[in-house]
């Protein structure tokens, strides 16, 4: 399909057409029953900001610092924002653990982003929050949309949301405002780019990213093309399995390794990719929203047993590495690991494959790595010392029960 008719369809979609191009790509982005093509045409910048300056208005003292607590593309993305804007007023929070919520250093206020407003991990960081009598204010589904509407997914919209233009009014009000005008006034051109990015690409992609982008904005673009194009029905191109990588070099497909480091170069760059990853989806009939492969962990997370259950490795830190090795037995292995390690970790010898945070694995690979048969899962996890501890236990033990056989959980038996 030409560039052009493609863009064409996903406008149509996004506007709510019913034609028979724009009606496949609307099935396509389809999410708790709407399509989620918001994010495609971005709302005029003085809807978006109006929005995001009602809900800080909402506090009873206007938030100085904010916290950005939230699962996935929300809080990566708000990541993004303190590390495009270079402030220590915008910080993301998306593990439940004491000594991150202890690292948050008072005063701030609380932002709480969830769209089916039961994340689990959400709902535990929000009530440790209220616990500690810190300013809460909680996002729902339409109230991450300035229109309103139920129109936007953490993968995709989360740049075109609230949820991303409140942190970013407390970071940089002046450079908002230009982001969002920019954006505005570009949007088509950047979207036309990045269709035909996608139409051409032969293969894998590698994305190169400016150097000031650090993990929240990495992890961002990765959950979006794991989510969105990862473990799902219809793929016939490998580069729908791809791994977003982020080193410059002659097979760069693309290039945004020379984006300035503010938050209107981070909402270009944010919006181009995500017109890519999704038009990469529409061409070979992938449901770019849904996430179906999610829910095999998340259904179990109401059943985890308060004891650790069969089959558990019990094992001291410092003998983790050979354990997990002479489980994996020679075939590759992701290690995910749902509390921090002590230093003792890997010291005489390195892990046997790459060690990831969970849960935030769970929110950029699992939907990806949930139907890799070629992989291992060793899911790590530690004992219950606090509410907290004890709910990221239950998301490891739901984890490695959905991927079973090929994983194996790993209880440390020190703290």
């Amino acid at each position: 399909m030409p560039t052009d008719d493609l863009l064409s369809a996903m406008l149509a979609a996004a506007a709510g057409s019913q034609a028979d191009a724009a009606a496949r790509i609307a099935a396509l982005t389809e999410h708790s029953g709407a399509p989620r093509l918001g994010w495609l045409v971005p709302p005029q910048p003085q809807e978006l900001i109006g929005a995001a300056e009602a809900i800080l208005a909402g506090y009873a003292e206007y938030p100085r610092r904010l916290c950005v607590v939230g699962t996935g593309g929300w809080a990566f993305a708000a990541s993004a924002v303190a590390e495009a804007s270079g402030t220590d007023r915008v910080v993301a929070l998306d593990l439940p653990a004491t000594a991150e919520l202890d690292a948050v250093t008072p005063p701030f206020s609380c932002l709480s982003v969830s769209a089916s407003g039961s994340t689990f991990e959400t709902g535990l960081i929000t009530d440790a929050m209220v616990a500690r009598s810190v300013p809460v204010r909680q996002l729902r589904e339409r109230e991450l949309s300035a229109r309103g509407l139920a129109e936007h997914t953490a993968m995709f919209g989360a740049p075109l949301s609230t949820a991303f233009a409140v942190p970013a009014l407390v970071a940089d009000p002046i450079a908002t405002e230009r982001a969002y005008r920019e954006l505005s006034d570009g949007y088509l051109d950047l979207a036309r780019d990045a269709v035909g990015v996608a139409e051409a690409l032969d293969g894998g992609a590698t994305v190169a990213v400016p150097t000031w982008a650090g993990a929240g904005t990495r992890l961002w673009m990765r959950q979006l093309a794991r989510q969105a194009l990862g473990g799902k029905p219809g793929a016939t191109l490998n580069s729908v399995e791809f791994a977003v990588e982020f080193a410059a070099g002659s097979t760069v497909s693309l290039d945004y390794s020379e984006f300035g480091r503010d938050l209107p170069a981070l909402v270009r760059m944010l919006y181009h990719f995500g017109v890519f990853v999704a038009a990469l989806g529409l061409l070979q009939g992938v449901p770019i929203c849904s996430e179906t492969n999610v829910h095999h962990y998340k259904a179990l997370l109401g059943s985890v047993p308060v004891d650790w259950p069969a089959g558990t490795v019990h094992t001291e830190t410092a003998l983790l590495g050979p354990a997990i090795a002479d489980w994996a037995d020679g075939t590759a292995v992701d290690i995910v690991v749902y509390r921090p390690l002590p230093a003792a970790a890997f010291a005489d010898s390195p892990p046997p494959g790459p060690v990831w945070t969970g849960p935030r694995w769970n929110h950029h690979s699992f939907q990806s790595g949930f139907t890799d048969s070629d992989r291992k899962v060793a899911v790590v996890a530690g004992p219950a010392t606090d509410p907290l501890a004890e709910g990221r236990r239950r998301i490891a033990v739901a984890t490695q029960q959905s991927l079973s056989p090929r994983s194996a959980l790993f209880a440390l038996t020190d703290n």
